[in-house]
């Protein structure tokens, strides 16, 4: 079931609260968490950059970095 916003007839508004009962299982919840998973923009893609780590942590990088 996929919500219909503005129902204008009884039976979409039934559909819709349907979609309370509606459980997923951690599979699931896996597969739209990796479908929906944000690409690192600046300034965030630069902490996520390997010569950035190097650049911040040094000779440690491989110590305290998992």
């Amino acid at each position: 079931l996929i919500p219909i916003i503005g129902a204008r007839k009884l039976s979409q508004l039934e559909d819709n609260l349907q979609a309370v009962h509606v459980e997923l299982n951690a599979t699931q919840i896996a597969a739209l968490d990796e479908l929906t998973a944000l690409t690192p923009e600046y300034p965030q893609s630069l902490f996520v950059s390997e010569f950035f780590q190097t650049m911040m942590y040094g000779e440690v990088r491989d110590r305290i970095l998992p």
